[in-house]
């Protein structure tokens, strides 16, 4: 795949991840669960009600396999009734940035990795009859 064609799909592609994320709103501090991250934002579930988090929001997260915070601010641009709430990124720490772009492209290489050796399987069964 050509360089400028991987990054368009790793520009889209969003990681499963369950780890706590600290969202301040005006409301104040709350403790979330992301569901997945993207180099775009990610999406959080616990919301008690759909219009907990509105507008512009801070956000703080812990990659795994990583000790640092990412921290930056974030606009809600989605939630629905059953507690999940879409965040866009507007400003990461360039630290945290360059962290999850890291690991998003490491994860993005993992899911290739192992979608290919499940395709190998299934045409060298197919192939074999078994």
């Amino acid at each position: 795949m050509k360089r400028s064609a991987l990054f368009d799909v790793v520009a889209v592609y969003r990681a499963p991840l369950a780890v706590p994320v600290t969202v301040l709103s005006p409301r104040g501090a709350e403790v979330f669960t992301t569901r997945n991250v993207s180099l775009g934002g990610l999406a959080v579930l616990g919301l008690a009600d759909p219009l907990q988090l509105l507008g512009s929001v801070s956000v703080e997260f812990t990659l795994p396999g990583n000790h640092e915070a990412i921290t930056g601010h974030a606009r809600v641009i989605w939630s629905d009734a059953n507690g999940a709430a879409g965040l866009r990124f507007t400003a990461l720490d360039s630290i945290g940035d360059l962290r999850l772009r890291q690991w998003i492209l490491a994860r993005h290489a993992e899911d290739e990795s192992e979608r290919d050796t499940a395709v190998s399987a299934q045409t060298h069964n197919s192939a074999t009859g078994t």
